[in-house]
């Protein structure tokens, strides 16, 4: 039950660790605590972000890439997988998901020497794309990216099927939309909104009261949240005690 919280007390977090005081929350959210929280999903829910398209030299198969993954901002490890085979199935279930994942991907490594990714008994070679071609590559490894961050929220943090998806789609718009322009204090408001259920200026009253030794409101406020995102309160607060310095 206590990993369920995680929605809304990722983003309070963001509220109080950027407070003008240990005992005083912030008045606002910025653009770049919304990025945060949209980076960090992506990345537990490792989400497709680097990638190369590649092909096999041992069969004819199309929908291949080679998938870079980075860890505190170096290289990890590398995966060659087939997105087709995920557009072509019956996906996406949580336990389909999985098996898909199990049945397609190969941990790869680049050989600098001649230019090639091995594993798993292939040999891949990267292919000369066209702007065409990266689009439409580009928005099958979207939708596997909603859903790999929908199974990672349901079966991590025991959030509904419907409302993990959900979220997966805002944080996805929210990505899409920030790569076009420059996100203001007004769309991470929204966002904040749309992702925890409750309005922000509640939000900022009800910590404020508490900094005050007034807890009613912000009692409040957790109970509505964790009605709107399927948590249980107690859990909640448990987890805000621990985490938390307010």
């Amino acid at each position: 039950m206590k990993n369920r919280s995680f929605i809304m007390l990722s983003f309070l977090i963001c509220l109080i660790s950027c407070g003008k005081g240990p005992n005083r929350p912030t008045s606002s959210i910025s653009a770049h605590d919304a990025n945060r929280f949209v980076e960090q999903l992506n990345h537990d829910a490792y989400a497709f972000e680097y990638f190369h398209l590649v092909k096999p030299q041992t069969n004819e198969y199309g929908g291949w890439i080679v998938v870079d993954y980075y860890k505190e901002g170096n290289f990890s490890k590398s995966y060659a997988v087939n997105v087709d085979w995920f557009e072509k199935s019956n996906y996406p279930t949580s336990l389909g998901y999985y098996e898909w994942w199990k049945d397609s991907s190969i941990a790869v490594k680049y050989n600098q020497r001649d230019g090639l990714y091995y594993g798993g008994g292939y040999k891949f070679e990267e292919k000369a794309t066209s702007i065409k071609d990266l689009e439409k590559i580009a928005n099958k490894i979207e939708i596997i990216n909603r859903y790999k961050i929908s199974n990672h929220l349901a079966n991590r943090y025991g959030l509904s099927e419907e409302r993990s998806l959900k979220i997966a789609k805002l944080v996805q718009n929210w990505k899409k939309v920030s790569k076009k322009r420059q996100m203001s204090e007004a769309d991470s408001k929204r966002f904040f909104e749309k992702v925890v259920g409750v309005s922000f200026v509640s939000t900022i009253e009800a910590l404020n009261l508490k900094s005050q030794g007034d807890q009613t409101s912000f009692d409040a406020l957790i109970e509505k949240a964790s009605e709107y995102n399927g948590v249980d309160p107690e859990s909640f607060k448990e987890i805000l005690d621990k985490f938390m310095v307010y």
